[in-house]
């Protein structure tokens, strides 16, 4: 049986930590991403965490309202391109209106724009923090609005690991089956890394500004991963309402190539003791990573350290 074992740590007194572990599923997708997955942890690439949706963490509302109006100021400041709004308040129309910015800006992976191309790595590192600071306010006021109301369901609270430099792996269409909407506490996922929105992505947000060729189905595969702290009950309501917006989109909402939901590599190995709301809140003052391991039965394959990255994305 492969696993992972994750040592998290306090982001600034990184001798504080704790550990939990993750069992690989058994089908051909996480046999894959596993392969890649420890090829990075063999490599030399960084390793970048975000953890994102965590209320009452480090990252508070005002300080991702300040990185977005930085990252704001320094594209603006470029010359090449004007974003006329401001973090001041949280909305979904404008948490869309940032994103379709990244999307103009950045173009597709494998086609960066003029932009991208002829950009300085301030410029760079600015841009795709609109993204990724865009996403952690949705997350965290989506799972504030959730908390006070006593429900967790369709939220987003996790851990995002990236990697620079990863090898992308193209999934065959035998993978489609292996993408599923209902997600367990602590799941361990393929990490959407492209550029766009998934289908899900779209309904969830009311987009009506993204361009349609943004909408993509994730089809790579690298050794990123995300670990959703969360759950996701596909009710009769939730099912009728994603189904009406797909048909509306003239998508048949039986095609698996839509691939709706998750791909899901691992599931989380659960101590004894403490319920998900506390786990979630021990993650909240251990938000980053220290050492990451993968196992093939007893023996550990791969590691990595992680150190802290002084950074915008701090």
């Amino acid at each position: 049986m492969n696993s992972i074992q994750i040592e998290f740590c306090h982001p600034v007194k990184r001798n504080e930590t704790f550990t939990s572990l993750w069992s690989v599923l058994d089908h051909e997708a996480a046999f894959c991403w596993f392969n890649l997955f420890c090829e990075c942890l063999n490599s030399d690439n960084l390793f970048s965490p975000r953890f994102t949706g965590f209320v009452g963490g480090e990252k508070y509302l005002e300080l991702l309202f300040d990185s977005l109006n930085k990252c704001i100021d320094i594209i603006n400041s470029d010359g090449r391109y004007f974003i006329k709004e401001r973090a001041t308040n949280f909305s979904q129309d404008f948490s869309n209106s940032i994103h379709h910015h990244f999307e103009i800006l950045s173009g597709n992976y494998d086609t960066p724009t003029e932009f991208v191309k002829n950009s300085s790595a301030e410029v760079l590192e600015a841009l795709f923090g609109l993204n990724y600071f865009i996403h952690d306010l949705e997350a965290y006021t989506r799972n504030q609005k959730a908390q006070n109301k006593g429900s967790e369901d369709h939220t987003f609270i996790g851990v995002l690991v990236e990697v620079k430099k990863r090898e992308r792996y193209i999934m065959p269409p035998s993978f489609e089956k292996y993408f599923k909407l209902e997600i367990e506490f602590g799941d361990l996922v393929c990490h959407y890394s492209q550029i766009g929105k998934t289908w899900l992505d779209a309904f969830y947000d009311k987009d009506d500004q993204i361009f349609s060729e943004a909408i993509r189905p994730l089809t790579v595969l690298t050794g990123e991963f995300d670990i959703i702290f969360g759950q996701v009950n596909s009710d009769k309501i939730f099912l009728k309402n994603l189904n009406i917006f797909l048909i509306s989109k003239g998508q048949d909402p039986d095609d698996p190539a839509l691939k709706l939901g998750l791909l899901t590599l691992a599931k989380f190995v659960r101590e004894e003791g403490l319920s998900d709301r506390e786990y979630k809140e021990q993650l909240s003052y251990f938000c980053d990573i220290k050492s990451i391991k993968a196992f093939a039965g007893e023996n550990c394959i791969a590691q990595k350290s992680l150190t802290k990255l002084n950074s915008l994305f701090d």
